[in-house]
């Protein structure tokens, strides 16, 4: 699937760096260093109410987001997921849709360690597995890294549980996000099929804890899959609207016919 055309690509990127620097300038100033503090950070920046943002090229884009918080289904009260933030990105009448699932790593000097049970959690489902990837912020540097989950497994030594790696070969955000907006990264998703990663998130949603969502999938009936008992996709959802100026929510997102 071809990137939005009526897209900066430079004014995105900006924008993406400008949220993430934001958040890990709070997450580096206060305490805990833990990545739970830092997801904390990284929601609440993506969040905020934005005025003045257009990414556009042709004619005025706007940026809106909300954040879902994801519930485990069962009893069990282990807490196991795939990632920490997934992340939907929506154009007009997702005629574009693409999903990422990231983990959330704190480095010191680039260095930092990766446990395998994180790194499979994240292949309990081939659909997440295949859009995961590690986010490796340096809480001396402020450097972020990312690198896809698979090729981390690729490369994890065996026998062992976990063990420390360099995020400096990485690659920069921003290289990332291009190619990633191309698609060169990880598949987009077709909302008006059945499968899509989407309506997976979306069985991980409670109903009355977001009783005002703007964007509302389809879910997947439950018998498409089998996870651990306890476990969930992401911790929280992030959807990231790209409006053009007069659109509507309805506009943004064109639900597929009922199924």
């Amino acid at each position: 699937m071809p990137q939005p055309h009526n897209i900066d690509l430079d004014a995105l990127t900006f924008a993406v760096l400008r949220d993430l620097g934001c958040a890990t300038s709070r997450w580096i100033e206060g305490w805990p260093h833990e990545e739970s503090a830092l997801l904390n950070h990284v929601t609440g920046v993506l969040s905020r109410r934005r005025r003045g943002c257009d990414v556009g090229l042709r004619s005025r884009v706007n940026v809106s987001a909300e954040v879902v918080d994801l519930h485990r289904r069962g009893d069990d009260s282990t807490d196991r997921h795939g990632a920490d933030l997934a992340v939907t990105v929506l154009a007009p009448g997702c005629r574009y849709a693409k999903t990422v699932f990231l983990q959330l790593k704190r480095s010191r000097g680039c260095q930092l360690t990766i446990q395998r049970h994180q790194l499979k959690d994240a292949y309990q489902d081939p659909r997440v597995g295949e859009r995961s990837f590690v986010l490796a912020i340096d809480e001396e540097s402020q450097k972020a890294r990312i690198a896809h989950v698979r090729d981390l497994l690729d490369e994890f030594p065996r026998g062992i549980a976990a063990h420390g790696v360099s995020s400096l070969d990485w690659s920069p955000i921003s290289r990332w996000l291009a190619r990633w907006f191309a698609c060169r990264e990880a598949p987009s998703s077709d909302l008006r099929s059945q499968g899509n990663v989407e309506g997976l998130l979306e069985n991980f949603v409670r109903e009355e804890d977001a009783p005002d969502r703007v964007w509302v999938f389809d879910r997947e009936p439950d018998d498409l899959y089998d996870f651990p008992e306890g476990y969930r996709p992401a911790q929280a959802w992030t959807h990231v609207a790209l409006q053009e100026e007069g659109q509507n929510s309805e506009e943004i997102f064109d639900p597929p016919e009922k199924r």
